[in-house]
């Protein structure tokens, strides 16, 4: 679960790698699950967002707002 306080809008945010999400992807259907979690989110693979983009997406997301 990732939890941002007020982030500065340039703030990189990236991966921290995880055994955990390494090992449910390679589970039955895990990486499918994950691949569907990107889809709903407009995100792809090893793609890395600023802080801004990361708040857009989740308000478009959450309140179908406009960009």
């Amino acid at each position: 679960m990732a939890y941002f306080c007020h982030p500065l809008d340039d703030v990189v945010l990236d991966t921290v790698p995880s055994k955990t999400v390494a090992d449910f992807a390679r589970k039955d259907g895990g990486e499918k699950e994950l691949e569907s979690q990107r889809e709903r989110v407009g995100s792809k693979e090893g793609e890395v967002l600023t802080a801004k983009e990361h708040l857009g997406r989740r308000l478009k997301v959450t309140y179908g707002l406009k960009e």
